[in-house]
């Protein structure tokens, strides 16, 4: 798929950012499969989550606590 390098350096950041982001994903998913073992960590973690909501942090706060290390 062409695309055109120039166009892409002009977009705003929040879209560059949406953009790199949807990237990386396709590259994890492309590279790195998803295993039995992660999906069931994730799984466990969703439940834990469901069960108890309030508990830890939202990815808002993650984000903001590693931006600022």
């Amino acid at each position: 798929m062409p695309y055109n390098k120039e166009e892409l350096i002009a977009l705003p950041a929040a879209e560059k950012i949406a953009l790199a982001e949807e990237l990386r994903s396709s590259i994890e998913n492309e590279l790195m499969p998803a295993t039995s073992e992660k999906i069931a960590f994730a799984k466990e973690r969703l439940q834990l989550h469901e069960e108890n909501p309030k508990e830890g942090i939202s990815p808002d706060m993650l984000k903001k606590y590693f931006a600022d290390k």
